[in-house]
């Protein structure tokens, strides 16, 4: 670590802590135009948008903006935010198993949201998936980190990657199965 001054460390990991921000700000950024292109010219409430995607639109930008500070004072984070993430840390300990029921769940809504329901076809755009995809590793690897002082672990991460993209990739082809004698584009 290269010291500058008492108060201002530079270290290894501020770069890579600027490219995740980077990232997490592009996705969210794509993402946003993604659902403006789908909430716009829904009706005419607001500009082209109906008042159902208006408010969702609305409420996305809000939960994208605070969703990129949260990120931020995370990745720099001061004495107040270790104390509120040791706390989380701790209610994670506490849940025992129930921990793993939670991650079975993190990992199985997006799978049916994005597969089998009518929302996969609505949010079909890459930055949107990528936001389900990034947001259910970071859930997931919070519940899989069996370490009792951080809140995620590179090893929690990674396994997270891998949990979902096994779990994504297994079932995807399932939806076209059916109980109809011929195949669903045989004629």
């Amino acid at each position: 670590m290269v010291m500058f001054s008492r108060e201002m460390k530079i270290g290894l990991d501020s770069p890579i802590k600027m490219a995740a921000y980077a990232f997490f700000a592009a996705v969210l950024y794509g993402a946003n135009l993604e659902l403006y292109d789908i909430a716009y010219d829904t009706g005419d409430w607001w500009s082209g948008f109906s008042l159902k995607w208006g408010i969702i639109f609305i409420v996305f930008i809000i939960v994208s903006l605070l969703y990129l500070l949260a990120l931020g004072i995370a990745l720099w984070r001061s004495a107040n935010v270790d104390s509120l993430l040791k706390a989380v840390v701790d209610l994670r300990g506490k849940l025992g198993c129930a921990r793993w029921l939670l991650s079975a769940g993190i990992v199985m809504i997006p799978v049916w949201l994005l597969q089998y329901s009518s929302w996969g076809v609505i949010l079909d755009k890459t930055n949107l998936r990528l936001l389900v995809w990034s947001l259910i590793v970071l859930l997931l690897a919070f519940f899989i980190t069996t370490d009792e002082i951080r809140a995620w672990a590179g090893s929690g991460i990674l396994t997270a990657f891998f949990i979902s993209a096994t779990v994504f990739s297994f079932f995807a082809p399932l939806r076209n199965v059916t109980s109809f004698p011929f195949s669903l584009g045989w004629s």
